[in-house]
């Protein structure tokens, strides 16, 4: 994330192994910080459903602490 000077305030790296992420939205607001986008492998605490990708949701703190993560789809390709 970056300041509104452009400076970094903090990054944070999610990944499932061996696999393939990728980051396509990202929200921010006084809460915190969404991300969305997909992934080809499990997530911990989440397994694959099938497919090549399966979408996730993420939020984080305006510190970059995690605060939920989520790994959904089907059989198919969902992101």
């Amino acid at each position: 994330m970056l300041s509104l000077n452009g400076g970094a305030l903090f990054t944070v790296f999610l990944q499932s192994g061996d696999t393939t992420e990728a980051a396509y939205a990202v929200a921010v607001n006084s809460t915190g910080v969404y991300v969305g986008g997909e992934t080809s492998g499990d997530i911990p605490g989440f397994t694959k459903r099938g497919g090549l990708y399966d979408a996730v949701a993420a939020k984080f703190d305006l510190n970059g602490n995690q605060q939920w993560i989520r790994e959904f789809g089907s059989q198919y390709e969902d992101a």
